[in-house]
């Protein structure tokens, strides 16, 4: 029945966002508009995710149950005297409880960070998208001005005014122009479909991108404050400090039972030195991740800066390069030149904006708890 409730959800969802077309649409008709909000509510809502992580803290819960009920027999046992201790034996009562407490921790506190991550990567796939898109509009936009210089090159020849060469030469360069179409379309065909795939959807699912890439916001970080913050809602490191604290408590009850110059005590001492080291090379890797992503964010910045600049100017030496076309100081390739270079500025430009909101996001994770081990970007 929970089974069938579920589907029946999820269908509902679909058609609500995705209603189905009916005979009368055309193949364009059918495309759905979809921006940023609607593409994460729909994420959180399809995504197996989830339950995934809700049936993660049930079994935990079960684990600590199961652990607390040894932990009292065992003790149940020791009391009437029916208890046969040995180390190993002591050692796993000792751990039973704290261990299955720190399941329990962790199950919960990655469901609470989920749905961050499920918008984290739906965020990141739509911007993607976007970027791609600009790239296949940019190429375009060149493939039209590519096609119109050719038409004025072809004119030009038919009446006498440039040479078969120079034609040719157009003709040659203008060529190319379709290919980055066609390969422009490609990518962007991919990253729609990668987009579907992080919402849940079918990846040939047909969707228009409604929303654009937000202008870079200007704040103040402090990066200390967000140091502190990362370091205390990371899962990975919470994890760290639970394994650390295990090892403690193993090395402490190790102590009770052997003297240094026993085999066991040296192993049980080893793990417990190196959880220590594992915990503090942890922390030291977070400070980077921290100090690295702020770098990012304010190198973007400037990228943003750099890249309008670098696109102000490529648009003036395309204005002057056709003024010098008509003057017949320039030819046709060296116009066409000029497109080019303008269409870098412009590709540069969206991939600016884009490293700029992938760092912002990848930065704010940070601060929240979702490193990059927990998103599977670990360097």
């Amino acid at each position: 029945m929970k089974k069938t409730i579920t589907v029946l959800l999820s269908t509902f969802i679909l058609l609500l966002f995705f209603p189905a077309p009916t005979s009368a649409v055309t193949e364009s008709s059918s495309i759905r508009p979809l921006d940023l909000s609607k593409a994460i509510e729909l994420a959180l809502d399809l995504s197996p995710e989830r339950e995934l992580a809700r049936i993660q803290v049930e079994k935990a819960k079960l684990t600590l149950r199961d652990a607390k009920s040894a932990k009292d027999k065992a003790d149940e046992a020791e009391d009437l005297g029916y208890s046969m201790n040995t180390y190993t034996s002591d050692l796993n009562v000792e751990l039973l409880v704290p261990k299955a407490e720190y399941g329990l921790a962790e199950a919960e506190r990655y469901l609470d960070l989920v749905d961050d991550k499920i918008r984290y990567q739906v965020t990141r796939a739509y911007y993607n998208a976007l970027k791609t898109k600009n790239n296949l509009d940019v190429a375009r936009l060149a493939q039209t001005r590519g096609a119109e210089l050719l038409k004025n090159a072809c004119a030009s020849f038919n009446s006498g005014i440039i040479s078969k060469a120079d034609y040719l030469a157009t003709e040659a360069a203008v060529e190319p122009l379709n290919t980055a179409v066609r390969v422009a379309e490609d990518k962007y065909t991919l990253s729609l479909m990668q987009l579907s795939k992080e919402i849940g959807l079918e990846v040939d699912t047909a969707i228009e991108l409604t929303t654009e890439l937000p202008a870079p916001i200007s704040e103040t970080i402090d990066l200390q404050v967000d140091e502190a913050k990362a370091l205390s809602n990371s899962l990975t490191l919470q994890k760290a400090r639970d394994a650390f604290d295990i090892q403690t408590r193993a090395y402490d009850f190790t102590r009770r039972y052997y003297p240094p110059n026993v085999r066991l005590y040296r192993q049980v001492e080893y793990d417990y030195l190196k959880a220590k080291i594992s915990l503090a090379d942890a922390e030291e890797a977070m400070r980077i991740a921290v100090r690295r992503l702020y770098n990012q964010v304010r190198a973007a910045e400037q990228a943003i800066s750099s890249a309008e600049k670098a696109l102000v100017a490529a648009r003036e030496a395309a204005r002057l390069k056709e003024l010098n076309l008509r003057a017949g100081v320039a030819t046709h390739a060296d116009v066409l030149e000029a497109y080019q270079q303008l269409s870098v500025a412009e590709a540069n430009q969206a991939a600016a904006l884009f490293d700029y909101h992938t760092a912002k996001l990848m930065y704010n994770n940070l601060r929240t708890g979702l490193d990059p081990q927990i998103l599977g970007q670990a360097d």
